[in-house]
């Protein structure tokens, strides 16, 4: 399942770019009950856990980042027995001008087993949503985490 859409914001491009790379910034855009950890200066694991009536899955992941200019790639992958493999590519391009920073964003999202079953399941508009939803999540974040940082120092 793909999706790509765009849209503008004050935040500063290389702020953006910044934030990325930022572990409490990437943990509040995991979902409810995920645990992240940095295992590198561009990779990360996670452990999604989710109940199933008396049943107790914990889903291990990675996540990591590739930047080249305004280019950035974020990869996340999950995997378990029960539960299939789940893979998720987000390209983002951060261009600026005139003081607005532009955000393209290309996201595609592939699951196989129980995960690709239940991905089929979902509506292509509640996926568009959801990563849409997380970039602005994501902008509102690093802003936040700027304005933090610049009244401690």
């Amino acid at each position: 399942m793909d999706t790509s859409g765009q849209f503008h914001t004050k935040a500063p491009r290389a702020m953006l770019a910044d934030a990325l790379r930022d572990p409490l910034i990437l943990a509040q855009l995991l979902p409810k009950g995920c645990t992240l950890d940095q295992t590198g200066p561009d990779a990360f694991g996670f452990v999604l856990k989710r109940k199933f009536g008396p049943i107790e899955l914990a889903l291990p992941g990675t996540i990591t980042i590739e930047s080249k200019g305004n280019l950035h790639w974020l990869n996340f992958r999950g995997a378990h027995q029960l539960f299939g493999k789940a893979n998720m590519a987000l390209t983002l391009i951060l261009t600026e001008s005139k003081g607005v920073t532009n955000l393209d964003y290309k996201a595609s999202l592939q699951a196989s087993g129980l995960a690709g079953r239940l991905l089929g399941l979902v509506k292509q508009k509640r996926v568009d949503q959801r990563v849409r939803k997380g970039l602005v999540t994501f902008k509102t974040l690093a802003i936040a985490a700027q304005i933090k940082k610049a009244g401690n120092g």
